[in-house]
């Protein structure tokens, strides 16, 4: 019936976008019917839209499902969802849909959108394996940044950072008094950077408040929101010239669209995502093996009438670190908008801090590592590379 459907659409003489829109619908349904005969994903599943947005949170349904013994023993297991709006419900900082201990499982879209609706970590994947995420987008009812043209600035020198922007698109970042006491994320603002619409080309640099968040204020009515910075120095007053569009980010970094953390996971997939919103990184992995991203896309949303996002997620694009082996690939993807990196592939490295001779000609090392390291990341018979502190070539 889908498929009927979407070859109805291309044959009726409708706009280009409307047949562009049907032809990804239907590589989508493509691959979800490869997917349903691939034995390494054994249980098919399907979810549907209308029962779980119905009952107001398609999150705990999606979770349900993934708690089917056939997603963990090994059999396998693929959920498919329907070509439509999933209604994601999380409350504010509580992680969304968990993947935990996990083997062989596949979430296949259908051109689909999970729209969620508060600040969270929308995907957490510990401890799996044989990971594949395809064919869906995911946006936020309420993005977690502000864009406004800049009203009052005080520029005095060492004042704090004060200001206030006119929050000009109050459809696209809306700043009633329901939505902002129903996202605590938007009581607080932690970078703003300056933008142009026209070119649509961030104005570096930026100024970060992540260390001391800045409280923020909203006046629905006169369509501005003021951002007060007690232990924050005021930039130099180039940067904050009056009448310059501001993005105010009330969240840069934490709250990722997928986060892959805990015990290492490995062989994960990702292709066909569109990510339009996040409160931090699209994709941020520590100690993963095999990674592969795919048509992976961090887009600036774009409407019908003409307005477009200012920005699309806060942070980083795709982040690996610690990559444990395996192939690590990014390929056909595009990294628009997003408030940082948009591939950023980095590793947990020691670094000699003291060499101590012994009588029997052996040397003892003592290595500081950045940050901690997972159990069994040093084990006793492994051999280590060496490379020159200062020139970073290897040492044989």
């Amino acid at each position: 019936n889908s498929f009927c459907t979407l070859l109805r659409m291309m044959l009726s003489g409708g706009r280009c976008f409307a047949v562009l829109a049907a032809l990804a619908a239907l590589s989508s349904l493509v691959s979800a019917s490869i997917a349903s005969r691939d034995a390494s994903f054994g249980e098919y599943m399907t979810m549907s839209a209308t029962a779980c947005n119905a009952g107001g949170n398609c999150t705990s349904w999606l979770n349900q499902l993934l708690r089917a013994p056939s997603c963990k023993d090994g059999r396998g297991c693929t959920i498919a969802l329907d070509y439509t709006t999933y209604k994601m419900e999380v409350e504010d900082k509580a992680d969304g849909v968990v993947l935990l201990g996990l083997q062989n499982v596949r979430l296949l879209g259908a051109s689909t959108v999970l729209e969620f609706q508060n600040r969270s970590h929308f995907f957490v994947v510990e401890g799996c394996t044989n990971i594949f995420f395809a064919g869906f987008s995911v946006d936020m009812a309420r993005v977690p940044f502000t864009v406004g043209t800049l009203v009052a600035f005080d520029s005095r020198a060492g004042a704090p950072l004060n200001f206030t922007i006119h929050v000009d698109d109050t459809t696209l970042y809306p700043i009633d008094e329901t939505t902002v006491a129903s996202h605590p994320v938007l009581h607080h603002a932690q970078a703003v950077i300056g933008y142009d619409a026209a070119t649509e080309r961030f104005l570096v640099p930026d100024v970060y408040m992540t260390t001391t968040p800045c409280a923020t204020t909203f006046d629905a009515a006169a369509g501005t929101m003021h951002v007060q910075c007690p232990a924050q120095r005021a930039p130099a007053p180039s940067q904050f010239t009056l009448g310059k569009t501001l993005v105010v980010r009330h969240q840069v970094y934490n709250y990722n669209a997928f986060t892959v953390q805990g015990t290492p996971s490995k062989q994960l997939v990702w292709r066909a995502i569109t990510l339009y919103s996040a409160g931090g990184m699209g994709v941020y992995a520590d100690f993963p093996s095999d990674v592969s991203a795919e048509g992976f896309r961090t887009l600036r949303k774009r409407y019908p009438d003409g307005r477009v996002r200012a920005m699309s997620i806060t942070a980083d694009g795709f982040h690996v670190c610690n990559a444990l082996g395996g192939t690590l690939s990014v390929s056909n993807s595009v990294f628009e908008g997003q408030g940082d990196d948009g591939i950023n592939f980095n590793t947990r490295f020691a670094r000699v801090m003291n060499t101590t001779p012994a009588a029997n000609g052996q040397t003892t090392l003592t290595l500081e590592t950045k940050g901690a390291v997972p159990a069994g990341y040093f084990m006793v018979g492994s051999v280590p590379r060496f490379y020159d502190g200062r020139t970073m070539l290897e040492i044989y």
